[in-house]
This record gives structure tokens, C-alpha cells and sequence, in this order.
């Protein structure tokens, strides 16, 4: 990761956006975001290119939730759909990088969203190009495509949120669960939302402090026994 920008991290008013980061692109990165339209040819020029592509993750701050259940078989279902008010933020975020790449100098513009439309040859005329203006607004028509859309998922948090009650959460602040004595759980599951940021030191702090629970749990019962 080499740069961020927050210039569409707070489209609601109430810090729910979108972040731009710069990844890293090694060629299995490139392989899953260049779609491929059947001309091999055009897919090997674009991965031979790859020292001189730039790509840009559109990071939302989800505001939408999803759920897992037991199914018949008693085997977890993971549900999750992007709700429309996180869908029009990721979409603002494509709109905001493609305008970053074009005024960078970018020749070429791929979205892996819609397979169906080619890429964007960037011309002169860059940002006020009205061939430019009318692919942004494309763009913003078409929007997130089930079964379509190339999205991914990192980071998860508040599937387990740490709470003052078990009505309003699944672990306790000291991280042991309300339903299971001695379950104690210390990753980002326990946030109370998304943090919309990567969240390492957050989570580091957060195991620590679970860690010091342990370990005075552990103190006592050792004591207990002597």
C-alpha cells in the first residue's frame, strides 16, 4: 500500500464513503481485474503492460449488514448483499479514481464491473473529453451488477461486537462472550462497526487488552488450586 486518498471518505455527513488505495499489482492481482472480452491477444498486452498499470481498490465503509445461519444440514450460510446507499458510494469512488488516473496521465481506463464495456482510450483532451464525461456517466448507470461486479471482502469486523450487554452484543468488554464462560474472542470481530480503514493497530490493542483478561483469569485459577 503506497497511497490513500480521503477525498470521498464522508459522502453521507456521517463518515460513510469511500477510501482510494494504491495496492500492490503482482500478476495475480492484475489476472483477476482485467476481464476477459475473448480477444487473448489484447488480455496478453495488457498483462505485459503490467509495470506500467496503475490500480486503484475503491475501499467502502459498509453501512449494509449481512448474516450467517445453520441450513438444514447444519453447515453456516453466509448472506450479504451491498445495499443501495454503499453501492452508490462504491460507484462515487470509481467515478473519483477514474478522474485521478486520467489527470495522472493514464492512457487506458479498465473496469472489471462490466465486462461487456471495453476499455476507455483516454484522449487529448483528458478530464473535459465529453467521450470521457459520457463513460463516467455510464459508468454511474450501470453500478453494482450481481454475479457481475468484481468485489471483495477484507478486514472483517463486528460479527462478535464487544457490548455492555449481551442485547446489544456478543462479547463482553473484557472480550469473553456473554453465552460461553472462558471463550474469550480478540480480532476485529469485535468492533461495534466497520472502521472503514485498515485496522491493524486497532486490533493489535484490542488483543492485547483481551490478552491481560486471560491472564488475570488465569492467575486466579492457578491461585484457586494451590
Amino acid at each position: 500500500m503506497t497511497t490513500v486518498s480521503r477525498v470521498v471518505e464522508n459522502l453521507d455527513g456521517k463518515g460513510y464513503g469511500s477510501k482510494l488505495e494504491i495496492p500492490l499489482v503482482h500478476p495475480f492481482v492484475m489476472g483477476t481485474l482485467v476481464p476477459f472480452l475473448g480477444d487473448p491477444v489484447d488480455l496478453r498486452r495488457v498483462m505485459l503492460n503490467i509495470d506500467r498499470t496503475m490500480a486503484i481498490i475503491v475501499l467502502n465503509r459498509d453501512s449494509g449488514s449481512g448474516q450467517v445461519v445453520e441450513d438444514s444440514r447444519r453447515w453456516p450460510r453466509i448472506s450479504y448483499n451491498v445495499c443501495k446507499k454503499d453501492a452508490k458510494h462504491i460507484v462515487e469512488g470509481l467515478v473519483c479514481a477514474a478522474k485521478i488516473m486520467v489527470a495522472a496521465g493514464a492512457k487506458e481506463l479498465r473496469w472489471p464491473g462490466d465486462p461487456q464495456q471495453p476499455a476507455f482510450k483516454v484522449g487529448a483532451q483528458g478530464l473535459s473529453d465529453q467521450r470521457f464525461v459520457a463513460w463516467l456517466q455510464k459508468l454511474r448507470t450501470f453500478g453494482l451488477q450481481r454475479t457481475m461486479t468484481n468485489l471483495f471482502s477484507a478486514h472483517q469486523m463486528g460479527t462478535c461486537r464487544m457490548a455492555g450487554s449481551s442485547q446489544l452484543g456478543a462479547t463482553k468488554p473484557t472480550g469473553e462472550t456473554w453465552e460461553v464462560r472462558d471463550l474469550f474472542v480478540s480480532d476485529t470481530s469485535t468492533f461495534p462497526t466497520p472502521s472503514g480503514s485498515n485496522p491493524m493497530p486497532t486490533c493489535a490493542a484490542v488483543a492485547f487488552n483481551v490478552a491481560q483478561e486471560v491472564i488475570a483469569r488465569l492467575r486466579v485459577g492457578h491461585a484457586s488450586r494451590l
